[in-house]
């Protein structure tokens, strides 16, 4: 009986190190890479590496698509403050519409996710764009989250015509009140 049962715990343990290696492989393979401008990192998007079929396991596990290996991805999860993004916050995102041909910003709290694009988002005559992230509607661009968890914002950029596309111009996240 000792035999049997020692036998099954180390099925069981095997097993368990199995998914736990699985699941870091996962995570690692959509890893980001750190970028200079304030809290952004950038999605590793990658079609025809080792880890292309982790990074789709990555994202098939989480129930999402992942995204075109042409489009250049960008997440956040703190302001500029460095305050994690809340959704019982009002969160204000500014910056210049990138020069690609589509773009699109979306905030992910794991229950819901709201996105904005380059051909709903309503702009200034200077090329500039204001969203607000909260749980009650406001005037303009609005992702409306409800409840009181953590999000992330996302920036993608498909096809994107900037010199600078290196290191483009990502707008700036700030905390209005909670």
């Amino acid at each position: 009986m000792h035999r049997f049962s020692s036998i099954v715990l180390i099925l069981f343990l095997g097993l368990f190190a199995g998914w736990f290696s699985a699941r870091q492989m996962l995570d690692r393979a959509a890893g980001s890479a750190s970028l200079p401008a304030n809290n952004w990192r950038e999605v590793k998007i990658s079609g025809d590496s080792l880890w292309s079929s982790y990074q789709s396991g990555h994202y098939l596990w989480r129930g999402k698509l992942q995204p075109a290996t042409d489009v250049r991805l960008f997440r956040r999860d703190a302001d500029d403050d460095g305050n994690a993004l809340r959704s019982d916050c009002t969160t204000l995102i500014e910056g210049q519409s990138p020069l690609a041909r589509w773009w699109m910003i979306g905030a992910d709290n794991g229950n819901e996710v709201k996105t904005i694009s380059s051909g709903t988002i309503i702009r200034e005559y200077d090329n500039a764009f204001t969203v607000t992230v909260s749980q009650n509607a406001a005037p303009g661009n609005w992702l409306g989250l409800s409840g009181s968890r953590d999000y992330v914002i996302y920036l993608a950029l498909n096809d994107a015509k900037d010199e600078a596309a290196k290191t483009p111009s990502l707008p700036r996240v700030k905390r209005l009140w909670c």
